[in-house]
């Protein structure tokens, strides 16, 4: 009877024991799954968290080109602005110099007439395009003694061709430096005009009558033109420059009446 009352005992107790390690076998179980689907959402979350701030990072950062480019283009365009305003100052300025204190250049086309091709010739090549003095200017005064047409189809011009430069005082133009240039230029004829090639000039002191002797030869009219074109009070002097500097008022529409040499009394460009 003890016996059989132990081994129901024994029978209950090792049912027990088996029936909890079971359930903790299944407890353990449970709380490795619930650890791991844990685990696994907080990665999704990190995962989803780190895909929001990339997001965010590359939002901004196009944000921040599109700000730098905007930036960039109102510089620009502020700059550009300034330039403007300042080339449009410097032109202003410029404007109120030449009415004020400086005289228009004086031009002439490379073709055309005899005149106008020896004018180019001696700007370009004695630089009489710029005045010596700022503000003033360049004008010639040319005294053409004789033109010949040559063999072999060149232009000669014999004269002396003087350039002065002026300064304007009130409605006088007033001489500050000149040149004297005797000599013959060699000028072509095209569909333009004419074209001056080269010149010979006259050499200086004791050249000058070598020069003399070689380029008028016998012809003693054209000697003597030479000899008294020195004198800029000449009568024909005078005639030549009033003519160039009537023309250069006229073309640039200028209030000047007179032009005046040092130590001369001004010479009326109306008379």
């Amino acid at each position: 009877m003890k016996k059989n009352i132990l081994a129901a005992v024994l029978g209950i107790l090792l049912v027990g024991m088996i029936t909890s390690c079971g359930t903790e076998k299944d407890v353990t179980t449970a709380t490795e799954e619930t650890v791991a689907e844990s685990e696994q959402k907080e990665e999704e979350k990190e995962k989803e968290s780190e895909e929001k701030v990339a997001e965010i990072e590359k939002q901004e950062s196009i944000e921040l080109e599109e700000a730098m480019d905007e930036s960039m283009t109102s510089d620009e365009s502020e700059s550009g602005e300034e330039q403007t305003e300042t080339s449009d100052v410097k032109e202003e300025n410029h404007a109120e110099t030449d009415q004020e204190n400086g005289l228009p250049l004086y031009t002439s086309d490379e073709s055309g007439t005899i005149e106008e091709a020896i004018t180019f010739y001696l700007w370009d090549q004695y630089h009489f395009d710029q005045p010596q003095q700022e503000g003033g200017v360049n004008i010639p005064g040319y005294m053409i003694f004789k033109v010949e047409q040559t063999e072999d189809d060149y232009t000669k011009v014999y004269g002396d061709f003087n350039v002065y430069e002026y300064q304007l005082k009130d409605q006088i133009l007033e001489c500050t430096s000149g040149g004297e240039y005797p000599g013959v230029f060699y000028l072509r004829q095209n569909e333009n005009g004419y074209e001056a090639e080269s010149f010979d000039q006259f050499g200086d002191g004791s050249e000058y009558t070598k020069s003399l002797d070689r380029i008028c030869g016998e012809d003693q009219e054209l000697r003597d033109q030479y000899l008294k074109a020195g004198d800029a009070q000449n009568e024909e002097a005078v005639k030549q420059r009033k003519a160039f500097i009537n023309q250069y008022v006229k073309d640039n529409n200028l209030d000047v009446t007179a032009y005046q040499d040092y130590g001369w009394d001004p010479v009326s460009l109306s008379d």
